[in-house]
């Protein structure tokens, strides 16, 4: 690339919310840095929201990194925090426990000169720990979490820890919501309703961690239970249409072996079957949830605690 070619390039802001999480943040920030998108058109800012004093004193003795602070729990907020004080135009959204594939940048930029007009997400995969050993919930993510194609191209919305504008469509849009909305499918609701599409890049690439445990994708399916449940009642939808889709959930589980066996995300028939039992356990538990979630009051339904 020539001097004119790289000083032809948009220069770009990457913002990244934060809490708690500094061992995947350092990871997290070694990928951003080792972009090839020319390092002298990006800063990165992140955007601490609530944690710790040792983290805290991590991130004040980094010099590679702008550093702001939200102090209102939620990772929509921080990242409306890090819009605000970026220096750039074109903006890319990334979580802090998300590594960054070395063409993430260039890719997202590309499609944005091509298409100022729209925001753009990318494919989310699954960090394998060890490549010979997968564990359950490795396998089970590797299928079914983050499936940024089918939440773009069917639901209209990308997720944000992959995602990425520019300034003048995040202002025609508006903010991120606050932590008692999904404020990814919230935005791309506000972003179709207005006529901005959210395109899916395949060739935008990030790598998330799988959970560890089934305890972890339990607190995230309480919570998206929850969401889910406030849109039912907000469209005014019955205690028995809640009901019969509870059931629903569980039968899937069974149904969607046939997908796990089709997958070439989980290679290999262990690593199959260990996707399927996870799968039965989840969508068990979904079930399960969403039986109780139809018995509780207003009041508990307000409760933000699942979030944090």
């Amino acid at each position: 690339m020539t001097t004119d070619e790289r000083d032809d390039l948009p220069k770009v802001s990457i913002i990244v919310p934060h809490l708690n999480q500094i061992d995947w943040l350092e990871e997290s920030l070694a990928a951003l840095h080792a972009q090839a998108y020319p390092s002298d058109r990006t800063e990165i800012v992140v955007v601490d929201n609530g944690s710790g004093q040792a983290a805290l004193d991590w991130l004040a003795a980094r010099a590679d990194v702008t550093i702001y602070h939200e102090g209102q729990p939620g990772p929509g907020l921080a990242r409306n925090k890090g819009v605000a004080h970026a220096q750039h135009d074109f903006l890319a959204f990334i979580d802090s426990d998300c590594i960054a594939d070395p063409d993430w940048l260039s890719s997202a930029v590309r499609t944005l000169q091509a298409h100022p007009d729209i925001a753009v997400g990318g494919d989310v995969r699954i960090g394998v720990e060890d490549a010979g050993n997968w564990t359950d919930l490795e396998a089970y993510e590797s299928v079914f979490a983050y499936r940024q194609k089918e939440y773009i191209e069917r639901l209209h919305f990308s997720g944000t820890g992959n995602l990425a504008m520019t300034r003048a469509t995040y202002q025609k849009v508006g903010p991120f919501a606050g932590i008692n909305v999904a404020e990814d499918r919230d935005w791309g609701k506000r972003a179709w309703d207005l006529g901005v599409k959210t395109v899916y890049n395949p060739s935008m690439v990030v790598y998330h961690p799988a959970r560890k445990s089934l305890d972890e994708m339990r607190q995230k399916w309480r919570r998206h239970v929850l969401h889910d449940y406030e849109d039912h009642r907000n469209a005014q939808g019955g205690t028995t249409a809640w009901l019969f889709r509870a059931f629903a959930v569980f039968g899937s589980g069974f149904v969607h072996i046939f997908k796990i066996l089709q997958s070439d995300r989980a290679p290999g028939i262990v690593n199959k079957i260990k996707a399927a039992r996870c799968l039965i356990a989840i969508r068990s538990f979904r079930a399960r949830f969403m039986l109780q979630v139809s018995g509780l009051s207003d009041e508990e339904l307000k409760m933000p605690k699942w979030n944090r």
